[in-house]
């Protein structure tokens, strides 16, 4: 009979656990979930403790392992120095461009030259080019940006 009621507790647990994650907003649920399952393992670690499974140090330090990222916080802000740099940190904005390099960049050159440029001409030479250059497909930001720079600037001036 001992060994039903925890079972039968743990049942309860699961059924009340998933009602109140339905009752949950959708923006909302992510953050739910990682609050439930920080309660379980303090429960479990409770329960390890309680029946003498684990020694109290050692659930103590697994307690802890949730406040980590609030550890690594504030040690990147003591020591700045230590910070990860982010490879979708912002690039630098490209530098100014002249309708030559603008034309140049895209492939247009000649027609820039000869003054045979229009509309679709220059949107099917950026298209062209945003395919090969685009971040996500193994391009970078810094490209991407001049080939769209580039764009705008033979738009304007057509």
């Amino acid at each position: 009979m001992f060994r039903l009621l925890p079972i039968l507790l743990f049942i309860a647990l699961i059924f009340f656990g998933f009602n109140w994650l339905k009752r949950q907003p959708p923006g909302k649920k992510r953050r739910a979930i990682l609050q439930a399952l920080v309660a379980v393992s303090m429960a479990l670690l409770i329960f390890l403790v309680i029946t003498g499974r684990i020694h109290w140090l050692g659930a103590a330090l697994a307690a802890l392992i949730p406040l980590a990222k609030f550890g690594l916080g504030l040690v990147a802000q003591v020591l700045p120095f230590l910070k990860h740099r982010s490879s979708q940190s912002p690039s630098p904005a490209p530098a100014a461009m002249t309708p030559d390099e603008a034309a140049e960049t895209l492939g247009l050159h000649q027609a820039f030259r000869d003054n045979n440029l229009n509309k679709e001409v220059v949107l099917k030479a950026h298209k062209s080019l945003m395919q090969k250059v685009h971040p996500d497909r193994g391009g970078n930001d810094y490209l991407a940006a001049r080939v769209n720079q580039a764009k705008d600037i033979l738009l304007k001036n057509l």
